[in-house]
């Protein structure tokens, strides 16, 4: 990883000085006039790729003069993830990747890179009259393959999506007409039924997720909502399961089986040290909880839960106590939960009833899950896709409907898939962390340097200082 990144940054610097003469660059011959023109590098890649196993492929873009060089952008990331920033890659000019060369300064033959462009005026009307053509008999059948549907991608990496996600107009066009001939869909109230519409609406605009999202939709439409009683079933499995796990970890810690991070004890004796200096902060409705975040790398945070309903039930969940503690640790920050039997203005009161789906209003949970919707009461969001609701049978369709609809109006958070917030068996990550501490900008970069420093911020010391 770490040669990846360095080849990437190299491309950011000046090139060096070369004697050879650079050679003119083939300008782009359009097959479609009116496609948009290609900005990224995957294209690039992509076309030399095809260009290298024997494929004949043509930059999609603007008419160009001859002589023109048409240089590649490099893609801005708006991550800073340096993962992030090696899946960019270098730079590549795109009309000799086009025809199979490679961008680094290879030689070229210069006699065939001039006769290519005697011929660029000829391909060009060639272009222009396939394009008419294709014009005035409709889209054509793409190839086999690019139609299938695929998740979308993930958002925050800079680049443009290939060619192929902005394919696929017939499919999609059946798949809307899928859904409003549903059995289903003819049955739901008007306020629903336009939810749907414009939740089509929505996905129109972008080729690259539409199939996807058609496909949500049709599973949303297609899955019947669960009876009370088979969603207690369901929820209760679940904790059964959860508390199984939290029963091996209480037997390793009694063992002495795990390191010191996975005590029993760790989040109580952090949250009783002599030292923490606690600040008060309102969190989800203004339920009120205690962080130390004195220093950002080192934030421990504390809150008051009361649980309410079936004894036993509530029993099973509180038993997830510390498994959950567990699962909302992360380096430099550790959450301690408190079960008390009492109301307050710094206690969440939350009902516990299996035959409803989870949430912040009722902690029927397994211990990832009380761990998420616990944050959610320090005021941290939801930075999953809400359209995961669509085959939940156990959640009522009227508010998967809602829920799918909601998504239409959020952008996909560049946390998602390495988030406690948006996927399940990953940790609080630092904007999650200086989240609960209500901190800026200066929590994260002081969380980084750490990171930089150490490899990550430093749990150890969190550790130390507690023994």
């Amino acid at each position: 990883m770490r040669t990846r990144v360095a080849r990437h940054r190299w491309t950011l610097s000046a090139r060096r000085p070369s004697s050879r003469p650079a050679a003119p660059t083939v300008p782009t011959v359009p097959t479609v006039p009116t496609a948009p023109a290609v900005t990224s590098t995957v294209h690039a890649f992509e076309g030399h790729r095809a260009a290298s196993s024997g494929e004949r492929r043509i930059a999609i873009g603007d008419p160009r003069p001859a002589l023109e060089r048409t240089r590649l952008p490099l893609a801005t990331s708006s991550t800073q993830d340096p993962a992030s920033r090696a899946q960019i890659g270098r730079p590549r000019d795109w009309a000799r990747a086009s025809y199979g060369r490679s961008a680094h300064g290879q030689r070229s033959a210069l006699a065939k890179i001039f006769a290519q462009e005697r011929k660029c005026i000829t391909g060009v009307l060639a272009a222009l009259l396939v394009g008419t053509s294709a014009i005035a008999g409709g889209a054509r059948e793409p190839a086999s393959g690019q139609n299938e549907v695929q998740p979308p991608p993930s958002f925050g990496q800079g680049v443009e999506r290939p060619v192929r996600w902005r394919s696929g107009a017939e499919p999609f066009r059946g798949q809307i007409q899928q859904v409003l001939r549903h059995p289903v869909y003819a049955g739901l109230a008007e306020d629903e039924r336009r939810k749907i519409n414009e939740i089509i609406d929505w996905m129109s605009f972008d080729h690259g997720t539409q199939s996807y999202y058609a496909n949500r939709l049709i599973a949303l439409l297609s899955t019947p909502d669960a009876s009370r009683d088979e969603t207690a079933s369901m929820q209760r499995a679940r904790l059964e399961r959860s508390l199984r796990a939290a029963e091996q970890l209480r037997t390793e810690q009694r063992d002495g089986f795990v390191p010191p991070a996975k005590r029993a004890s760790l989040e109580e004796e952090l949250s009783n040290a002599s030292t923490r200096r606690w600040t008060e902060l309102k969190g989800l409705d203004d339920v009120v909880y205690k962080v130390d975040r004195e220093d950002p790398t080192m934030v421990v945070a504390e809150i008051k839960v009361h649980l309410l309903g079936d004894p036993k039930d509530v029993l099973g969940v509180r038993a997830l106590e510390d498994l959950a503690e567990k699962f909302s640790a992360a380096p430099g920050y550790t959450l301690n939960i408190v079960f008390v039997d009492h109301d307050g203005p710094d206690v969440v009161s939350v009902p516990v009833d299996m035959s409803q789906f989870a949430s912040t209003a009722n902690f029927a949970c397994d211990a990832e899950c009380l761990a998420h919707e616990i944050h959610h009461w320090l005021g941290l969001p939801d930075r999953y896709d809400y359209s995961n609701y669509a085959d939940v049978s156990m959640m009522p369709m009227r508010e998967r409907i809602h829920w799918f609809h909601e998504e239409t109006k959020r952008v996909q958070d560049p946390d998602m898939l390495r988030s406690l917030m948006g996927t399940r068996g990953a940790p609080p990550t630092d904007r999650d962390v200086c989240g609960v501490a209500q901190l800026d900008d200066h929590c994260l970069e002081a969380r980084a340097k750490a990171r930089d420093q150490h490899g990550r911020p430093s749990r150890r010391n969190v550790i130390n200082s507690a023994e």
